[in-house]
């Protein structure tokens, strides 16, 4: 039989915060936030979605947050909180657990401080990283997905105050189709206009780090990109190459999680609060399996894959003529 394994993509945004003067708080980020014109999406498994927006509704009301009209027109419109769940059944490889991960991201406006082209990112998350355990069902994936936005209210009273008048909450849609992508030509410059001298390269994985940083290196100087082993100062854009490994014995046994990701990391400064800086990633391409220990041979072709993807969306963003890439929500990933 084959092994059981989950491969999803998404991107992985604001996993640093970097302000100007400092450690910026959770709560920081969300002084001034305007909920009036925000919306929530939720995507989750049906069964999860019905429970998930009784629990949101009653958590908003305890925390005076007014929903407004679920179906009310909401294409485009900013700030946007997505609340995702993901929950996938392993069989028997796994002992009938699942792989589970959930975030909520805040997507709003933010200028990159190299290119000064705005679009749209990730300015706060909360999440639950991939972990396999056992099935909850779907009230209780439901409840800790409601946990998450519980950290945000918490986060956004603490910023603006429990003793004003009730806020206008995040929308939530009944159904619907996801919220359309940041327009290419925004993403697209942050890739054609990155050149060698601004970027640097950096490799996390838990074996053969040696053989995969030299093959990237390689990899990225025949396309044009060559990079220094160690650049001598702090470059403002990192490339960052993750194959990381975590074994799950005894749930799993001869089984791994295996998180395989390309990250394009640099400073933006969100539109609404340009005094903050963040780090957060203007590219990226990720992957979780549950699958065998990955062999050397496949960790190279998993790195040759992911930087041809970086290096394809790039080629294209340079020259917009020969084709169309993708956004950063929906790129040429391998796998996604």
């Amino acid at each position: 039989m084959r092994p059981a394994a989950w491969l999803f993509g998404f991107t992985l945004l604001a996993a640093a915060i970097s302000p100007a003067w400092g450690q910026v708080s959770s709560h920081q980020l969300l002084v001034g936030l305007d909920l009036q014109s925000a919306r929530l999406d939720v995507h989750a498994p049906p069964s999860v979605q019905a429970h998930l927006l009784d629990r949101l509704r009653e958590r908003a009301a305890a925390a005076r947050l007014i929903f407004p009209d679920p179906h009310s027109p909401h294409s485009g419109q900013l700030p946007l909180l997505t609340l995702s769940v993901h929950a996938q059944p392993l069989g028997e490889v796994c002992h009938f657990k699942s792989l589970i991960h959930l975030s909520l991201d805040l997507m709003e406006t933010v200028i990159p401080i190299r290119t000064s082209m705005p679009y749209t990112n990730s300015t706060w998350i909360a999440e639950s990283p991939p972990t396999v355990r056992d099935s909850p069902s779907p009230a209780s994936l439901a409840e800790e997905a409601a946990a998450l936005f519980d950290r945000f209210v918490v986060a956004y009273t603490r910023a603006n105050g429990a003793g004003s008048p009730p806020h206008a909450a995040p929308e939530v849609p009944r159904a619907g189709p996801p919220a359309p992508a940041p327009p290419a030509s925004s993403v697209d410059a942050t890739l054609a206009t990155l050149t060698p001298d601004a970027l640097q390269f950096d490799l996390l994985t838990t074996h053969h780090g040696a053989p995969l940083r030299h093959a990237a290196l390689t990899q990225l100087a025949e396309a044009g990109l060559p990079l220094p082993l160690q650049p001598p100062i702090e470059r403002p854009v990192t490339l960052s190459l993750e194959l990381l490994q975590h074994p799950l014995a005894p749930d799993c046994p001869g089984q791994v999680l295996y998180e395989a990701g390309l990250f394009l990391v640099e400073e933006v400064v969100p539109a609404r609060a340009p005094t903050i800086q963040l780090w957060t990633d203007t590219w990226a391409c990720q992957q979780v399996q549950v699958v065998p220990p990955r062999t050397p041979e496949q960790l190279d072709a998993d790195r040759e894959r992911l930087v041809a993807a970086f290096l394809r969306d790039r080629h294209t963003a340079i020259h917009p003529a020969l084709g169309r890439r993708g956004t950063l929500r929906e790129s040429t990933c391998p796998g996604s």
